[in-house]
């Protein structure tokens, strides 16, 4: 079971990958482009994964016997390596336009990007889920109990359109009315200075105005809130006592997800008023909303599987062995602490950077809980790998030492955590991650499907770095240093030394913009 929700985990972390690099850290806006609809539908294939995602997971701690005989199916039957390939050139196909296309001409060619992400999209869930196992057993599972999975997964996917008819259907004046003074006496209450006009639901704090339209009244909330508790009855048909979940958990979920909305608006006015208006409309209003859902729906799951009062016959109680002693949730999950600590970063912070302390004090907790596993890795010194991280820290900042230049004054707190994250934090997760797990199950078989192991994760490492070749080229090195001696702890040395050189090249020209 572990393995089952693991596996969607990793999922979960291309999701966020994929959503780092093309929403955040690439500079894109559907306005500039002459298909607004397509793109936001695009843009919303991420938020689609994530939703789909969340219900696989609920799926499989609710039917955990079809997992187990899914697992078994894994087991006994091995899938193609052909797939794999299929799996890594739809990896390259999705982040390509990064490298054929300029920034400042994403958006007009947009119909190649477009084309690009959905083939690049279609050839890796196709590789990777025939690499695992064959066409036919995976069609054994989705349709072992008819169509109920598939429908339940079609379902999910659609479930933020419902946002859009709900409107109509639950477009109440007094709700509207009901939110607008809410958001109006929680900044009163906070002590900023507003202006609001109830008959056009403008609020204005310090001259950042929000007008609480009928999308924005919680209206969305309720409608995603109503589809995620149908998914799960369904799922739940026949164990649930209905009048209790129904009667009293739905009602107090609508009623969360109404109170979550109002903090979200506050926060979207305090972020537009003391820190960027741009922000608030560019960051936190795209994440801020999907994150808080995300909590919600996570919450649902948890209150109604371990409260006894909404089930007809108790759960099982039975514990699962930690996951904390699971090498693989030590090789994934802080790897995705990393990369939604940057989505949340992102859309807090105006300016990213001022977040680190937040990322590092995460990825240090998600290390602390693994840190049996961690202690009892081969720790030996390698001095081939101490070098080749000396070369990969002077190969990073000899191109751009010419042009830096010092950066404002940060605090001692700031700069702590900054090279607490960067010598030793980042290193772990990564080489754990890349050439830990990543390396590992894609170079199975012989030599060439081990240099295209190497290849793919090198591209992969190269497009989390805003300096793509020279993160490619790192990625090339760490990945050689792994395979020379299969021990991970030889690329996490040459990481950690790559990144101290950086690190110090950094203190000395006082520009924190080169880690």
């Amino acid at each position: 079971m572990i393995r089952a929700i693991l596996a969607a985990l990793i999922f979960a972390a291309e999701l966020v990958a994929i959503a780092l690099v093309y929403q955040v850290m690439v500079d894109f806006d559907c306005f500039q482009t002459d298909y607004y609809r397509t793109c936001r539908g695009l843009r919303s294939g991420v938020t689609r994964g994530g939703v789909m995602l969340v219900v696989l997971v609920i799926y499989g701690l609710i039917r955990t016997e079809r997992f187990v005989q899914l697992v078994r199916s894994i087991q006994s039957q091995r899938g193609s390596h052909l797939g794999l390939a299929v799996n890594g050139l739809g990896l390259l196909v999705v982040f390509s336009p990064l490298l054929l296309i300029p920034q400042d001409a994403l958006a007009q060619n947009f119909l190649l990007l477009l084309a690009l992400l959905v083939i690049g999209g279609i050839l890796m869930a196709i590789g990777a889920l025939v690499w695992i196992m064959p066409a036919r057993d995976w069609r054994a599972f989705l349709f072992g109990e008819g169509w109920l999975l598939p429908g339940i997964l079609i379902g999910a996917f659609f479930l933020p359109d419902l946002a859009v008819p709900a409107t109509y259907v639950w477009n109440l004046a007094a709700m509207n009315h009901a939110t607008f003074y809410a958001v109006f006496v929680g900044l009163q209450a906070l002590g900023v200075e507003t202006f609001a006009r109830p008959e056009d639901f403008l609020i204005v704090a310090h001259d950042f105005p929000v007008t609480i339209a009928r999308q924005c009244s919680g209206v969305e909330g309720l409608a995603l809130t109503t589809g995620f508790m149908v998914i799960y009855a369904l799922l739940m048909r026949g164990e649930l006592i209905n009048r209790r979940y129904w009667g009293v958990l739905f009602p107090v979920a609508l009623l969360i997800s109404w109170v979550l909305n109002i903090v979200r608006i506050i926060g979207l006015l305090l972020i537009g008023a003391y820190v960027s208006p741009q922000h608030a409309i560019n960051g936190f209003h795209s994440y801020g909303g999907w994150l808080m859902f995300t909590f919600l729906a996570i919450s649902i799951v948890i209150v109604a599987n371990s409260v006894a009062w909404f089930h007809k016959t108790p759960a099982n109680t039975a514990k699962a062995p930690p996951v904390s002693r699971d090498p693989l949730a030590f090789q994934i999950l802080p790897m995705v602490v990393l990369l939604v600590s940057g989505i949340l970063v992102n859309t807090f912070w105006s300016n990213p950077t001022a977040g680190y302390p937040l990322q590092a004090g995460l990825m240090l907790l998600v290390l602390l809980y693994f840190r049996d596993q961690i202690i009892a890795l081969n720790w030996s010194f390698d001095w081939l790998a101490v070098l080749s991280g000396l070369a990969v820290g002077v190969m990073w900042v000899l191109p751009v030492w010419a042009d830096a230049s010092p950066n404002e004054p940060m605090s001692l707190f700031w700069v702590l955590c900054r090279l607490l994250g960067t010598m030793l934090l980042v290193p772990i997760i990564e080489e754990v991650f890349f050439r830990g797990y990543l390396l590992e199950k894609l170079g199975t078989g012989g030599i060439a499907m081990r240099l295209l192991a190497l290849v793919v994760t090198s591209v992969m490492f190269g497009l989390l770095h805003e300096r793509i070749w020279a993160g490619f080229a790192a990625g090339l090195i760490f990945g050689l240093i792994k395979l020379r001696r299969d021990r991970i702890c030889d690329p996490v040395q040459s990481h950690v030394t790559a990144n101290v050189v950086v690190a110090a090249v950094a203190i000395t020209l006082g520009d924190w913009s080169l880690i």
